[in-house]
This record gives C-alpha cells, structure tokens and sequence, in this order.
C-alpha cells in the first residue's frame, strides 16, 4: 500500500557507525514507549493506493534525481485539474535519485489492486503516480507518503528487517495493510511534515523515524510544510 522543501539528496548511502547507534537508540525508544500506538487525525480520507511492488529488494543505483511528468499518456492531469503539479515540481529535488514523480487523472490501469487509490509507487521503474484532484493538503500528503515509501527503499534490507522488528513485524511487508512496518514508516513521514494522516496508521514518534532515516542514510530532518500536530 501506498499514498508518501529540505536538501536535496543522493543516493541513500549504507548505516555506518553512526547509523547503528541511532538504530539502537530507535529500538529503546520503540520497545520503552510504546510508541507504535501513536493515533492519526480522524479526518484523512480512508486510503491511498498499494504499492504493485511488494518486494523486499532495495533498488540501487545513482541516476539523476527525478523530475516531475504532467504530460497527458492516457489519462493524465491537464492544466488546472488540481493542486497536484505545482506540488510536484515543489516536492521533486524531494525524490530520490532516479524516481519520477507524475500527476493523472487515475491510477495506470494495469497499477489497480486497490479500487479508488490515490496514490501509488512502482519500485521497479521508481515511478510515483498521484492522482489530482484531491485537496492541497491530502495531495501533499499522498506525495509525502510516496516519497517515503522512495526513500525507505533505498535503505540497507537489514536496516528494514531491524526496523520491522523492532516493530513488531516479522518483515518489512508484513501482512501488508496499515500496520506492516512499511506503511507505519511512510505514514509517520506524513505526520513529521505537519500533514493530515489516515486514521487506520499506527505511528511512530518523530525523534524515532528521524533515528531511522538516519541510519538509511538521510542526511537531514524532514520538512515541517503543514500545521497539523507532529506528536
């Protein structure tokens, strides 16, 4: 499943020392706290799309960090649909390298698992589709969520396995839905940002998915660009 202005990143490069210890300090602070129980905002509307990716495999590779597509191949968003592309081209040195990030008006068909999606991301071909026509916040939101899902990706595959176990899970995937560990990562991302999050998401604390973008390799926190709560 799927939906989520800092520096502009490269590639996710792989934990190191220091990437460790913040993965120590997160798996603390996760077993401590309790802190995937954290709630989201009511409000969100109910889900975004799966990813028609499901693997565990991390993509490498050091293209060119990737741009923004709002041309019209069969369905896509034409000018003054929505909110969508003036976010995009805004989020897009946001992606990592060598992801897409496009705005339709639906989700390609052959990306359909989940009916009335709103947003989805193809690891294969690192390309993000948001579908316009959603409010300003809820489009940043689902590109937020994309972009999460993106950067997670990059991340070493035992950092993921520690991360899902440290939250529970026996995989990154898990038994896919809100709770998997993947889902819980990228939604946290969205509430980091000040942005509206789905209700179904558990959550973890921002201190704790910063500890874990730092060991994949962020080299900064995310950006505040909404006002809604962050704890």
């Amino acid at each position: 499943m799927s939906r989520h202005g800092s520096s502009r990143r490269g590639p996710l490069r792989a934990s190191g020392a220091g990437g460790l210890a913040a993965l120590l300090v997160l798996v603390v602070l996760l077993l401590g706290g309790g802190a995937h129980l954290a709630g989201a905002d009511p409000e969100r509307p109910e889900r975004r799309g799966a990813d028609p990716v499901a693997g565990e495999g991390a993509d490498a590779g050091v293209a060119d960090v990737g741009g923004v597509a709002d041309g019209d191949d069969g369905g896509g968003a034409g000018e003054g649909m929505g909110p969508c592309t003036d976010l995009a081209r805004r989020y897009a040195d946001q992606l990592p390298a060598g992801w897409t990030l496009e705005c339709r008006a639906a989700l390609p068909p052959e990306w359909s698992p989940v009916e009335g999606g709103s947003s989805m991301g193809d690891r294969r071909t690192r390309r993000i589709v948001v579908v316009d026509g959603q409010t300003a916040e809820y489009t940043e939101a689902s590109i937020a969520h994309e972009i999460a899902h993106a950067e997670a990706s990059g991340w070493p595959p035992r950092l993921r396995a520690d991360v899902a176990a440290a939250l529970g899970g026996t995989s990154w995937t898990g038994q896919g839905g809100p709770a998997s560990p993947r889902e819980v990562v990228a939604e946290s991302s969205v509430r980091c940002r000040g942005l509206p999050t789905h209700a179904r998401f558990p959550l973890v604390p921002c201190d704790v998915l910063e500890s874990m973008r730092t060991a994949g390799g962020a080299t900064g926190p995310l950006p505040v660009t909404g006002s809604h709560p962050r704890s």
